[in-house]
């Protein structure tokens, strides 16, 4: 009797409804924190989707529409609470099937801002901009007395920048796709 029943069991789980690929990772590239998307896992394995689809779809990355270009200020709230600024500079040339390099512009003075609140009219990169040939979208974070680039805090924060641009839930119409890092160009768009 027992065999009977695993050999019914094993038939209904594999009767049993698997989730969409394409809705599971719709919803993964949806979620709202890396906390909210890592609880979709297993949603994506249960859909029986192959490794060597995932791995494809994850390398892939989001699909993005044209979105806002020139400075994009924004903030995050790193996971100790402190808020942080910065702006995106988005080339004018910016279009969502291209690559583009992203570099973050860790800039000086950090010694003499009291406050985290950026200067108004801040957030350019000015003459370090790369040549016109080569547009390239950069990031500009605030830091300031408390919180200079070789905290702990500003680590949180660098990578909170990532996740932040990246997620469209905490952005609004801005979000970005994979971003370059280290010597590897990847897919950017935003």
């Amino acid at each position: 009797m027992p065999r009977h029943l695993s050999g019914v069991l094993l038939i209904v789980l594999a009767m049993a409804p698997r989730p969409d690929v394409n809705a599971t990772f719709d919803a993964f590239w949806a979620a709202e924190s890396p906390e909210a998307a890592a609880r979709l896992i297993d949603g994506i394995v249960k859909s029986g989707v192959t490794f060597d689809d995932a791995y494809r779809r994850l390398k892939h990355g989001r699909s993005y529409a044209s979105q806002e270009t020139g400075r994009v200020s924004m903030s995050n709230r790193t996971p100790d609470g402190v808020q942080h600024f910065f702006t995106l500079n988005i080339p004018a040339t910016y279009d969502a099937a291209r690559t583009y390099q992203v570099r973050f512009h860790l800039h000086g003075g950090v010694g003499g801002r009291q406050t985290n609140v950026p200067p108004a009219g801040a957030g350019g990169v000015g003459a370090l901009e790369g040549p016109d040939d080569l547009a390239q979208i950069y990031i500009v974070p605030f830091a300031w007395n408390r919180m200079p680039w070789w905290s702990t805090d500003q680590v949180l924060n660098l990578r909170a920048i990532l996740d932040t641009a990246k997620r469209p839930a905490h952005t609004g119409s801005w979000s970005t796709g994979s971003w370059k890092t280290a010597s590897r160009r990847r897919r950017c768009p935003i």
